[in-house]
């Protein structure tokens, strides 16, 4: 009996491990060596174990530049069809450019020498080798679509999704898209339900990015792997096979240096801290620092106020999963004036008017009414609203589209701690909405406080029409 020769020893241990198997692909590849590092090494684990675990769910949420393209859309099947050629992947990237391009990489290292020199026990079938979709001959396939392409009659022992949320497409519509596109299609795109696994590996790009819908719906089936590009010490997340120990250290720096790092952090906040940090939303908050606010048990006796209001944004859809918010706030009549929110309110209901109207009972009648007087709902809705302030002052407001732009003045108040909020349940679940503005998936607390700002500000300067009933 011979022993085996390394050849043979090197085609087993390639076999068993993607790791190895990536480290000796990779330069066929690319044309040169891979820089090892432990993320890297970690991430090649991770999919190896999703791959061969019946029914896993997994998510990766890496930086970019990490390699998590070359190891998911670019290696793994060819590891695969070493071991296996009847298995078939459905890849999905974030574009048809980018998935072209993986496939391509994918297809030529099958071709090279060095990977035939491991004698893979298949050969392309030659009716369906093509350059982004091809079959093996013993029925084993590699499928590549752009997502929201059509996916009708495509499926495969495993789907592995590659960033599917453009960094620039964050609108609410661009968002409900992508979850769309998984919900009908991508999640049933398996041959096998009960046996085929599904990946997602994404930098993180929005609250409601593909990572933050199923983290939100259905956390319990899902496997989320965290890789931070700078160490958190304290991290509620961490990646146990993170060998850092200081604050800031960085994941990559072989790659990824700390001059580079420091060009990227000088683009918009929201960027850095949603890509590479993975978190959609920066630790401090987005827009507003919400640690700015103070909570107060009660206003200071005798401290002079310029009036109260209760200002509204009103939600007209249930199903729709909208709001109607109200935020009761007054302002101080002095040199240095702050802004005090008494209560934040907010109901899911049919007709906005009917929470109005129960407010209205508990405010008391000088409290000043502020409504919007909304095109998209005609104006007989604030007309009602109107009849409804019987003995008190009132003002209606045309909303605008640009909602960030409108924040900017209760922003500026809120990051200079002139905004103090009267001590109340409402208290956390306004700071929330605050805090991932402008990325979460509601706004109108906010909205309400601003209108109510805006109210106060322009009280008494006549640029506010008070009417009486």
């Amino acid at each position: 009996m011979s022993l085996p020769t390394i050849e043979e020893l090197d085609r087993e241990i390639f076999r068993e491990s993607f790791w190895d198997f990536t480290l000796a692909a990779w330069p066929v590849v690319y044309g040169k060596p891979c820089v090892p590092n432990w993320h890297l090494e970690y991430m090649a684990a991770v999919i190896q174990s999703s791959v061969l675990t019946p029914c896993s769910r997994t998510i990766i949420n890496v930086f970019p530049r990490s390699g998590k393209s070359s190891l998911l859309s670019v290696l793994l099947t060819p590891w695969m069809w070493l071991s296996d050629p009847t298995w078939s992947s459905l890849n999905v990237a974030g574009s048809l450019t980018l998935g072209t391009r993986d496939s391509r990489r994918a297809r030529e290292l099958i071709q090279s020498q060095w990977y035939q020199s491991l004698q893979p026990q298949f050969e392309f079938a030659s009716d369906q080798n093509e350059k982004i979709n091809y079959v093996t001959t013993r029925g084993g396939c590699r499928l590549t679509m752009p997502i929201g392409a059509s996916i009708t009659g495509l499926d495969g022992d495993f789907v592995a999704i590659d960033d599917p949320n453009d960094a620039s497409a964050i609108s609410e519509s661009a968002l409900n898209d992508v979850w769309d596109t998984y919900t009908m299609a991508l999640s049933n795109r398996l041959k096998d339900p009960s046996q085929g696994s599904i990946l997602i590996s994404q930098q993180r790009t929005h609250m409601n990015d593909l990572t933050g819908h199923l983290m939100d719906v259905e956390p319990e089936e899902w496997q989320q792997h965290v890789i931070r590009c700078e160490y958190e010490p304290n991290d509620e997340n961490p990646c146990p096979a993170d060998p850092r120990t200081i604050a800031g250290e960085l994941a990559f720096p072989a790659r990824l240096p700390q001059r580079y790092i420091d060009g990227e952090k000088t683009k918009k906040r929201f960027y850095y801290s949603g890509q590479y940090q993975q978190r959609p939303v920066p630790i401090s908050g987005g827009m507003f620092d919400v640690d700015q606010m103070e909570i107060v048990d009660f206003i200071p006796a005798g401290t002079p106020r310029t009036c109260d209001v209760r200002a509204w944004d009103f939600a007209y859809s249930e199903e729709k999963n909208d709001y109607t918010a109200s935020c009761y706030a007054t302002m101080t009549d002095d040199d240095y004036s702050l802004m005090y929110i008494i209560d934040v309110s907010e109901k899911q209901v049919r007709n906005p008017l009917t929470e109005m109207a129960k407010k209205l009972e508990l405010d008391n009648t000088s409290t000043h009414v502020y409504f919007p007087r909304d095109p998209a709902a005609g104006n007989r809705v604030a007309d009602e609203a109107g009849n409804l302030c019987i003995g008190r002052c009132f003002s209606d407001f045309r909303p605008v589209t640009k909602k960030e732009e409108s924040w900017l003045g209760f922003e500026s108040w809120v990051n200079a701690g002139r905004v103090r909020l009267v001590r109340g349940a409402w208290n956390e679940g306004f700071k929330d909405q605050l805090r991932i503005a402008p990325r979460g998936a509601h706004d109108d607390k906010i909205d309400a406080a601003t209108a109510a700002f805006e109210y106060l500000r322009a009280r008494g300067s006549g640029e506010v029409h008070i009417g009486y009933r």
